[in-house]
Parts: structure tokens; C-alpha cells; sequence
């Protein structure tokens, strides 16, 4: 049925064969034409008479393609899948396992990226096996005394080293006899035996003890010592002990003399008496040096700091001492290096020796005085005032 408006505006019906034909309307009797049929018209009757019946819009080309579709065999590979009837209890519990193992390793790599992404870019913390000591280095103390090795405040000891180095240093029982040469000395009187810069504690509280360090007469670093060739030459011709006795600065040695070694060369020994204090340690620091202008004397020594101290405590305690200014530089510089040096008096010649505590720092004067009460040379011997 087609319907539509007159000119007179009333609506005239006609059928669908009569679509583009001349009809008379009823109302005002003009003839009027049926206009076409609009295309899609038939779609839209059919829709609304489908969604008057069912609700549900289904247009012809939807019913067609499902229609197509039922025409045809699935797409669904054969086989029990999960949702599906034909699937089977172990194929969902096998899934089930794939699905858990892959949640596990999900899990596992995530922790080890949050892990690399959070953690402090810095070098695990290993403890030290061997912390520092208060006052080595690292531990933020300041060093005092003996550097290298170091020397327990509580200990008790001994502490030999020769300048120049590689000495041998036998430590004996007091007064223990020897024949033939420094080895003849009997086992049991032998109590250790060093190298320069060694320290032991093989030693008893109270006991005194004679430590001999021997040098050979030709080292090469004696040969390098100003006028010690001629030295050399004439005790070759003499055999007088005292040239070296008298070349060398005193250090408090009891002893001066040579010694025939087997099988090796002549040796020069300096020997000295000391004695084990609780509580503290005994140092022996053996000089073969020559008398020297302080200026000149460091150039033989060894280049190391080897003793810790506070140098304005050191210094005034120079100047107490009556040390002129010009040779308070240079005998810290020895004490640094060395622990020890040799002060001579220009009125009398005689020396002071002033040496370093080995636990706590501190400068002390050594009992007496030590050489010849020689005169000073022209120009100045070590320490001249």
C-alpha cells in the first residue's frame, strides 16, 4: 500500500501496482499520480514487521549470511579444548600446570628486575679480616712512634736497625763468650737473630742482653760514606779498631771492632748493652755514619718516614734543650726517618742523643754523654752549635 498527499492535502492510498499511474482523489475528485515506491522501502516493511514479531532486528543480508554459514563445515581445528564437551580432565589439568609454571617464571623475573632497578649501585661491604689498628692507616688515628712494624703500647721488647741497612744482628745473653769468629757463639747464648728494622719479643722482662750488628767492610753503601775508602785502606794497614771507633757517629754502642767471618768478608761490628723494660721497648739503632753537618748527614739516610710524632711537641722540646733554629729542621727530618740522632756540643764535643718513643711519639734525651770531647772540626761536624 502506498500512500501520499493530494494537492488538496488529503491523503489518498493506493496500491503498490498503481506506483507512477494517474488515481482520482476521493475528496476533491482531481486526478493525482501515484508517486514510485522510495527504494528500501521494502527493507524498512519488512523490519518493522519483524520487530513487531520478534523483537529483534535481522536484516535480510544477516539471515543470508548465516544461513551461508550453517552450509558450511567449522573452522575450529578437531580436538577437546577447555570450554569444549570433548575436553578431557588431564588436558585441562595439563593447561592448568602450563599455566601455573608460567605465573612461577613471570614471578622469578620480575623480583630480579625490581632487584636490579632497586638496588645501590655500590660494591657489597666485605668485612676486613685484618681491621686497622688504631692509628694505621684507615682507622682515623694518628700514628705515634714506630710505623712499620707496629709496636703494642702494652708490649715489651726489642726493636735493631743499622743505617745504612742489611745488617745482621745477633741478640746474645749477657756477657756470652764466642770463639773463632761471630759465629762461634754457642746455641744456647744465641737468643734470636735479626735484619734491620726487625722487632722481637723473644727476650724476658729484667734480662740485659749484648745485640752485635755487623755490617761487612765493604758494603756498598759504607763505600759511598765521604773519606770511609782511606778509612778502609788504612785499617787494612794498621788493623787499629779505633779508626772506625772514631769515624763513626756515636749511638750509644759499648763497642767498636772487626771480625773475620768464614768465607766471607771482613766485618765491621758495633755492639751494645741494653735491657728489657716492662711495658715499653728498647731500641738499638746502629750508625755507621760519618760526623757530618746535619745538613749534610740526611743525604745518607734512608728516604721513608719511619716514625710518627707530633712535630710542634718535638720542636719545643728542641728549643728547651738549648737546639739552635738552624738545626731543629733538620734533626726533625732525622727523627723522622731514623728515631735518632746525634747532637754535638761546640763547647765541649761531646754528643747528646736524643731519640723517639717507639709506642707513643714522644722525643727523650738519653742519659749522659757520648764520642771523644773532640773539638769541632773547621766547617762544623753533625750537630755543631
Amino acid at each position: 500500500m502506498i500512500e501520499f498527499k493530494a494537492e488538496c492535502g488529503h491523503t489518498v492510498r493506493a496500491k503498490d501496482e498503481d506506483a507512477g499511474k494517474v488515481v482520482r482523489c476521493s475528496y476533491c475528485g482531481r486526478e493525482t499520480q501515484v508517486p514510485e515506491k522510495h527504494p528500501g522501502s521494502e527493507d524498512l516493511e519488512f523490519l518493522f514487521s519483524e520487530v513487531e514479531k520478534t523483537g529483534v532486528y535481522e536484516s535480510p543480508a544477516d539471515r543470508r549470511r548465516v544461513q551461508r554459514m550453517k552450509g558450511k563445515p567449522s573452522a575450529r581445528p578437531p580436538g577437546p579444548v577447555l570450554g569444549d564437551a570433548r575436553a578431557t580432565p588431564y588436558s585441562i589439568v595439563l593447561k592448568l600446570c602450563y599455566v601455573c609454571v608460567l605465573m612461577v617464571l613471570l614471578i622469578i623475573i620480575g623480583k630480579m628486575v625490581y632487584h636490579q632497578v632497586t638496588q645501590v649501585r655500590t660494591k657489597p661491604a666485605i668485612a676486613d679480616p685484618h681491621p686497622p689498628a688504631p692509628g694505621d692507616p684507615g682507622s682515623g688515628e694518628e700514628r705515634l712512634g714506630l710505623l712499620r712494624p707496629r709496636l703494642s703500647p702494652g708490649g715489651a721488647g726489642l726493636y735493631v736497625r743499622s743505617v745504612p741497612d742489611g745488617a745482621e744482628i745477633y741478640v746474645t745473653r749477657k756477657g756470652a763468650g764466642r770463639s773463632g769468629s761471630m759465629l762461634g757463639f754457642k746455641p744456647e747464648d744465641v737468643r734470636c737473630v735479626l735484619s734491620s728494622g726487625e722487632t722481637t719479643d723473644r727476650v724476658t722482662v729484667g734480662e740485659e742482653y749484648d745485640v752485635y750488628v755487623v755490617l761487612r767492610i765493604n758494603d756498598p753503601e759504607l763505600m759511598k760514606l765521604p773519606g770511609y775508602s782511606a778509612l778502609r785502606w788504612d785499617y787494612e794497614q794498621t788493623r787499629n779498631d779505633g779508626l772506625f771507633d772514631e769515624y763513626f757517629l756515636p749511638d750509644g754502642s759499648s763497642q767498636v771492632m772487626t771480625d773475620v767471618m768464614p768465607n766471607r768478608p771482613l766485618v765491621v761490628i758495633r755492639k751494645y748493652e741494653c735491657k728489657i723494660f716492662d711495658r715499653t721497648w728498647t731500641p738499638v739503632i746502629a750508625l755507621f755514619l760519618p760526623e757530618l753537618p746535619l745538613s749534610e748527614l740526611v743525604r745518607y739516610l734512608p728516604q721513608e718516614t719511619s716514625f710518627g710524632f707530633r712535630e710542634d711537641e718535638i720542636r719545643a722540646e728542641l728549643e728547651y734543650y738549648g737546639i739552635e733554629a738552624t738545626d731543629r729542621k733538620y734533626m726533625v727530618d732525622i727523627l723522622r726517618r731514623i728515631g735518632m740522632v746525634p747532637y754535638r756540643s761546640a763547647s765541649t764535643g761531646l754528643y747528646r742523643i736524643f731519640s723517639i718513643n717507639l709506642t707513643d711519639g714522644s722525643i727523650y734525651q738519653r742519659p749522659g754523654t757520648f764520642g771523644h770531647g773532640r773539638a769541632p772540626a773547621a766547617g762544623g761536624n753533625a750537630g755543631a752549635r
